[in-house]
């Protein structure tokens, strides 16, 4: 099992433990948690860096979209996962790099 057979329940698993912490710290549910994922944590570096592996470069074939690149591209999405800082910002709206209170505040609307 891999790619996207393993990704999605993968990221499941990681939104319903930060709700759960979220819900035990008083907060309310993330919602559209992607939304703060793509606007947010792609603005604050410290954040990223610390909650994503960045697969800067490499390909999967010759065609325009195959290349990796920094940050968000289509080979590679955002990179890999790194679970414990991404469950803390998630969870808090800080993966313990950076705070930043706007997309705290963000996270938590």
């Amino acid at each position: 099992m891999a790619g996207t057979s393993i990704a999605a329940p993968q990221w499941a698993g990681l939104v319903a433990i930060a709700n759960a912490k979220r819900s035990v710290k008083g907060l309310a549910p993330l919602g559209q948690w992607h939304t703060s994922l793509y606007t947010q944590l792609a603005r604050a570096t410290a954040d990223y860096s610390a909650t994503f592996l960045d697969v800067a470069s490499g390909s999967n074939g010759a065609c325009a979209y195959c290349r990796s690149a920094k940050g968000l591209d289509l080979a590679t999405g955002w990179g890999t996962p790194h679970a414990a800082p991404l469950l803390s910002w998630l969870s808090t709206g800080s993966s313990g790099a950076a705070r930043s209170e706007e997309h705290t505040s963000e996270l938590q609307s």
